[in-house]
């Protein structure tokens, strides 16, 4: 377990250097850390892809990270490739956590997410998903693209620093795109794996915020007509209708149904819809503040982060955390547990690799490199 005592840390010997701070909710396709730069000290999201499932499906965060505009996104600061495409990405940190935990906040609380809040997700959403279907103004390719993996865990949340009073909504942002792929001719208006299956998706969640759980509209269990008497009475009878209109596609895009049932399943125009929401979205809000509405104060959902490193008695305490807080699962990539002075956070041990202030990667790899020696991919950062 982490010691308040030890001086031992976690070091990634990925770009240059970053220490262990937190784990984050492992999935099945990475594994995910809150780090800290060794070079400016800022927090950062590592996402470690896993060897197994990579080698057998091709992943396309790294494919696709440099072509979303960080408005959409978080940005992908640094990267390090490995043999057989283990990646390990460092992308920039979202401090607000992501949708579902907001969620099961509210949940726990026996509470509504705020109406006005839900707005502004929806109006947002929608307009990072049109903008990654009609790449005019965000990216320079300019072929649609999927995400392919909409659900209120991909959605990120990013408070300003410090927060202004009063408090503003946090930025919202789209991220893992390991599933994305862009769109061929073939699927620009067929069904469930098309270009609509993004749009839909935002139905899905959009029903998770107002019930505080998934809801499955597949086969017999809850009817499209049932959608609008499911959402408590608290919400307005704009949102609820939004709800209704959009859950009469998610049959065929996320749910396992009868094959006639996708067969039919008809394609509207996507960037319409979008744009209708994103009116909708602004209209509402405004309407909020026409009435004279406080906007929802989200800030007790920011997570807390202490932003310092976890520190080790040792080897077999770091296996213990391992076990507990990693959900039993050891650290993969290159990484050292090192000496550190808590006050400056100064590495301790010197040698070819560690330097006063910074962490230096070796200049070429030797035969006794295991296969998990990466090489430095940096990106170059916007201007």
């Amino acid at each position: 377990m982490p010691s308040r005592t030890a001086s031992n840390a976690v070091v990634f010997d990925e770009g240059c250097g970053y220490f262990l701070v937190k784990a984050l909710t492992h999935g099945q396709k990475a594994q995910s850390y809150i780090t800290r730069s060794l070079e400016d000290g800022k927090l950062y999201a590592r996402k470690k892809l896993i060897a197994d499932y990579v080698n057998l499906v091709p992943h396309s965060d790294v494919k696709f990270a440099n072509l979303v505009h960080p408005l959409i996104a978080p940005e992908l600061i640094d990267s390090t490739q490995y043999t057989h495409v283990k990646d390990a990405l460092y992308f920039r940190f979202c401090n607000g956590g992501d949708l579902r935990q907001v969620i099961d906040l509210y949940t726990k609380k026996e509470e509504i997410v705020p109406e006005d809040f839900i707005w502004h997700w929806l109006k947002t959403a929608c307009s990072h998903i049109a903008s990654l279907h009609y790449p005019i103004d965000y990216r320079t390719a300019v072929d649609p693209l999927i995400h392919r993996d909409i659900w209120q865990g991909n959605f990120f949340l990013d408070w300003p620093n410090p927060i202004p009073e009063p408090a503003t909504f946090p930025q919202i942002l789209l991220g893992d795109f390991g599933s994305a792929q862009y769109v061929s001719d073939g699927d620009m208006g067929r069904g469930p794996t098309g270009i609509g299956n993004d749009i839909y998706s935002i139905a899905f969640v959009l029903l998770v915020l107002l019930l505080g759980k998934p809801l499955a509209l597949a086969g017999n269990n809850v009817q499209q007509n049932e959608v609008w008497d499911l959402i408590p009475a608290l919400y307005s009878d704009e949102i609820k209708r939004v709800a209704v209109e959009l859950s009469a596609h998610v049959v065929g895009t996320r749910f396992r149904v009868r094959d006639e049932q996708i067969i039919n399943w008809g394609e509207p125009d996507t960037l319409e819809l979008a744009r209708q929401l994103i009116v909708r979205g602004e209209e509402m809000l405004q309407r909020f503040a026409e009435e004279g509405r406080p906007a929802s104060d989200l800030r007790w959902t920011k997570p807390e982060v202490s932003g310092q490193p976890l520190f080790f008695d040792d080897a077999a305490a770091l296996d213990e955390w391992c076990r507990t807080d990693n959900e039993a699962r050891p650290l993969t990539g290159k990484w050292h547990l090192v000496p550190v002075q808590k006050g400056t956070l100064r590495l301790l041990r010197r040698s070819n690799r560690l330097h006063r202030g910074q962490y230096q990667r070796p200049a070429k790899r030797g035969q006794e490199d295991d296969g998990e020696e990466g090489h430095q991919a940096k990106r170059p950062r916007r201007g």
